[in-house]
């Protein structure tokens, strides 16, 4: 109907594209139109984008790069992990990503990220695949085993790394499942 919007009514079938030896993926001989991707499943450690993403071929032959894009959103179990109860993970795209004290020091557990603050999605030497800047609060160093309950918080900026990047830079604690505002 070329309105751009997937409807499983209308749209069809029209075939799978193969996975190149670099990640790249193609399909052959598509006819100029309009067409929608989508994933049929994801590799595996990956998270599945259910997405339909719509491009466009103008000419016979032409080569098209579809650039998905990839939002940062907050994962949460379900809540019969207790260990994870109230916490979420960050993922972008099929990436997930974790806080390591290397970059955010100790006690990332004090550490509450801020669901509308400022992100930054940066390319770092360090991973081949970008780094995420959060706003985020910080409980205050405690002066004792036990206080009573707070709402001082300090203002950070934190980096969250694609989580198979974790410990490549040394020994570092880590978290996934991490506490949001």
């Amino acid at each position: 109907d070329n309105n751009k919007e997937f409807n499983a009514e209308i749209d069809l079938l029209v075939g799978e594209m193969t996975e190149g030896e670099n990640g790249v993926h193609t399909y052959e001989k598509l006819r100029y139109n309009g067409y929608f991707l989508h994933e049929k499943s994801a590799p595996e450690g990956f998270l599945k984008d259910d997405g339909y993403h719509y491009f466009e071929i103008r000419n016979d032959g032409e080569t098209v790069i579809v650039d998905l894009p990839m939002e940062i959103h907050f994962v949460q179990a379900d809540p019969k992990i207790r260990s994870c109860a109230g916490r979420f993970a960050v993922t972008r795209g099929p990436l997930v990503y974790c806080m390591e004290a290397v970059d955010n020091g100790n006690d990332l557990g004090d550490i509450e990220l801020l669901d509308n603050g400022n992100n930054c999605v940066c390319a770092e030497a360090d991973f081949p695949a970008p780094v995420i800047y959060m706003d985020a609060l910080r409980r205050p160093k405690a002066t004792s085993l036990y206080t009573l309950r707070s709402a001082a918080r300090e203002a950070i900026r934190v980096k969250l790394i694609p989580y198979f990047g974790f410990a490549n830079r040394g020994r570092s604690d880590m978290i996934v499942w991490m506490m949001v505002r």
